[in-house]
C-alpha cells in the first residue's frame, strides 16, 4: 500500500493557486473599472471646459477641452461643436498601474446653461 504521505501539501498548492488567479482576475476587472472612471472623469471636465468657451467657436472650444484633457492625463481623441454643445471622446492610459498597457475611452457632451 502507498503512502499518502505529501498529498496535503498538493492539495494545499492546489487550492493557493486557485486563489491566487481568482484574485489576479478580481484586481484586473477592479483597474479596469478604474481605468475606465478616470477616463470618464477626464472626458467630463474637459467638456465642461469646452462649454464654457463654446460660443467663442469650435477651436476655441476644443482646444480649451484638449488642455483639460491633458492635466487629467488623458488624450483627445475627437471634438465637435454641434449647436452650441461640445462632444468629445478621450483615452485615457495609468502608467502607474498597468505601464500603459490598457487603455480606457470615453465620451462626454456638454453645452451652456441658458435660461438661469
Amino acid at each position: 500500500m502507498r503512502s499518502e504521505q505529501g498529498s496535503g501539501t498538493v492539495l494545499s498548492i492546489g487550492v493557493i493557486s486557485a486563489t491566487m488567479v481568482v484574485a489576479l482576475a478580481l484586481i484586473s476587472v477592479a483597474q479596469a473599472r478604474s481605468l475606465r472612471h478616470q477616463a470618464q472623469v477626464a472626458a467630463d471636465a474637459a467638456a465642461l471646459a469646452g462649454a464654457m468657451r463654446v460660443l467663442l467657436g469650435q477651436d476655441d472650444a476644443c482646444g480649451s477641452a484638449s488642455s483639460v484633457a491633458s492635466q487629467n492625463d488623458a488624450t483627445l481623441e475627437s471634438c465637435s461643436v454641434e449647436e452650441a454643445t461640445v462632444r468629445l471622446r478621450v483615452s485615457y492610459s495609468d502608467p502607474v498601474l498597468n505601464a500603459g498597457v490598457l487603455t480606457a475611452e470615453a465620451d462626454s457632451r456638454a453645452g451652456p446653461a441658458f435660461g438661469y
